[in-house]
């Protein structure tokens, strides 16, 4: 919503490994109102999944072949680094087009594609690399990128993998030093800030050290404002938020389906998907399309599934879908047999559906929350109603109340607190940085607007996009 990538300009320091004239270390910050800051709320910074740029989503700048690539050297632990692990790179891709190498390293252990796992494997601009995190000679996630010179023998270079080093410039890119910026965050309008195009131009050094905030588009960042009407949200537990506009319109902060440069503000997803309701795991979105069947996203498309439905649910830990058809009939998705199933009892029916961990929580006929139990469904809120239900990693429950539209919460679905006095809504779904953290509520206001919860209160989002 207010992310961007963030790098320190001009030249990257001298590193266990020698020289590294032009290399980039390149993480994800946030304006918060009064810094730039690389964690989510609530966190310590002393485990990966604290940091925002932790997964994020890495593509290839240019063209090229793969050269070599690691996949296997164990993550660290923010603070400790591990120069003496297989290659200071970490897992990595080292991608050339004859006269150029480019090194991505640093990544998540495991996560690099694997239809790019040979040497000769072809590279275009834009291709999913992995993700980024913090293996090899890192202290902390973020994403290392150099470019040198490729020579017919690496004798000179046995670590680096390439020839000397050669300047990086962007060519579809927007920067801007932090400074510059946050004053027009705080008046939410990044597109009023004065961008500097990188056309054939390295990262700019910011002012004393500071660094670029960088903006990886062709295009310069434009705002839509908090007024901008949907229909439906979903988010999960690494903060990727997609949204369904009232038009049909699918767009995600976090575009799996399509290679694109993606830098944590909200995209179109092409080609044109049209939907009335979305839900998402980790590895793959679903749509509830006009035609009302449900619709899987993966890296070549959507695709159709024989399930029509009016509300969908994922279960992050297993990727197993729920979804509840017109005449309230509950089924299931096993992602690993691709079929639809009913679910047990046959009897029961619910007007919405929650589900986490392989706990299913479900809003009845009768608008009280039941609990998935033994092969059945036991009534666990007494007399408390609700019109809306959602469930965060943790187990916490979250609800919009069936008599005002406000914002609830329950540990069990016993006890329900409301979260703030100020929101009305009609979706609410929350997220928790993996390993820890304080549970982040996001609201669809009864406006259509999203909103973001702080504390006890809810602040309008202001969606940008290139």
């Amino acid at each position: 919503t207010q992310e961007f990538w963030a790098a320190a300009g001009a030249r990257h320091d001298a590193a266990a490994q020698g020289c590294q004239l032009f290399g980039y270390d390149v993480g994800v910050k946030v304006w918060n109102g009064t810094a730039y800051d690389g964690l989510f709320p609530g966190t310590s910074g002393t485990q990966n999944e604290h940091f925002r740029g932790w997964g994020k989503p890495i593509y290839a700048m240019a063209a090229g072949t793969v050269k070599m690539f690691i996949n296997d050297i164990p993550n660290n632990t923010p603070g400790s680094n591990n120069p003496a692990s297989t290659n200071g790179n970490g897992n990595h891709f080292v991608i050339g087009d004859g006269t150029t190498e480019v090194v991505y390293a640093h990544m998540k252990s495991g996560s690099l594609n694997p239809d790019l796992l040979g040497v000769g494997a072809v590279v275009s601009e834009g291709t999913f690399l992995g993700r980024l995190g913090n293996s090899g000679n890192s202290p902390m996630p973020h994403l290392h990128v150099d470019a040198r010179k490729t020579l017919s023998s690496t004798v000179l270079w046995p670590i680096q993998e390439a020839g000397p080093l050669r300047p990086l410039p962007f060519h579809s890119a927007f920067a801007i030093d932090e400074g510059a910026l946050s004053g027009h965050l705080v008046q939410n309008n990044a597109s009023a800030a004065p961008w500097s195009i990188l056309a054939g131009k390295g990262i700019p050094n910011g002012a004393s050290g500071v660094n670029s905030v960088i903006w990886p588009s062709a295009t310069a960042p434009v705002d839509l404002l908090q007024d901008a009407v949907l229909r439906d949200f979903a988010i999960n537990d690494i903060g990727e938020v997609w949204t369904v506009a009232s038009t049909g319109q699918v767009r995600t902060t976090n575009d799996r389906i399509n290679p694109k440069f993606i830098t944590g503000v909200f995209l179109d997803v092409a080609p044109g998907a049209v939907g009335k309701s979305v839900a998402l795991d980790i590895d793959n979105p679903y749509v509830i399309g006009i035609d009302d069947r449900v619709y899987r996203g993966t890296a070549s498309g959507w695709i159709q599934t024989s399930q029509l439905a009016t509300q969908i649910a994922v279960d992050v830990s297993t990727g197993k879908v729920w979804a509840i058809d017109s005449n309230n009939v509950i089924s299931t998705f096993d992602p690993s047999t691709l079929a639809w199933s009913a679910a047990l009892p046959a009897d029961a029916r619910a007007k919405q559906i929650a589900v986490a961990n392989g706990t299913a929580y479900l809003i009845g006929m009768d608008d009280r929350v039941w609990k998935a139990s033994g092969g059945g469904y036991t009534a666990v809120s007494g007399t408390f109603k609700l019109k809306s239900i959602s469930i965060d990693s943790s187990g916490k429950l979250w609800g919009i109340g069936f008599t005002d539209d406000h914002v609830y919460s329950s540990p069990t679905g016993i006890i329900w607190t409301e979260y703030s006095t100020n929101a009305v809504g009609t979706v609410v779904h929350a997220f928790v940085v993996g390993g820890g953290g304080m549970p982040v509520p996001y609201l669809l206001g009864l406006n259509g607007g999203l909103w973001k919860g702080t504390g006890s209160t809810f602040t309008p989002i202001n969606v940008v996009q290139p």
